[in-house]
């Protein structure tokens, strides 16, 4: 004896995974056809400039660096970066402050 709501689950799920590797079929064909456009995109930028190899090179070695510090920066604000919470330390008061009773 099988209970019908846990069929009816199994079957649910099984819709569910094929719809999931669908949608993973259709990105995986998405990021290649983007790849494929940007590649392209490249390959054009070095045939209108007329760059030599070296100079392509450099090129791309300068964009690198431009993209690294700019990581670098987008991280500098991040809470890793600040400094400890100082929540433990002991405040000083004033010697000279009042004492209410």
């Amino acid at each position: 004896m099988t209970n019908p709501k846990i069929e009816k689950i199994d079957a649910a799920i099984a819709r569910t995974k094929a719809i999931i590797a669908d949608y993973q079929k259709k990105l995986r064909e998405q990021e290649r056809q983007k790849t494929d456009l940007e590649e392209q995109e490249i390959l054009a930028l070095y045939r209108r400039e007329k760059f030599n190899q070296d100079e392509f090179a450099a090129l791309l070695r300068s964009q690198r660096k431009t993209e690294n510090a700019g990581k670098r920066d987008m991280f500098a604000d991040s809470p890793r970066n600040a400094q400890p919470f100082a929540a433990h330390e002991k405040k000083e008061e004033p010697h000279d402050a009042k004492i209410e009773n």
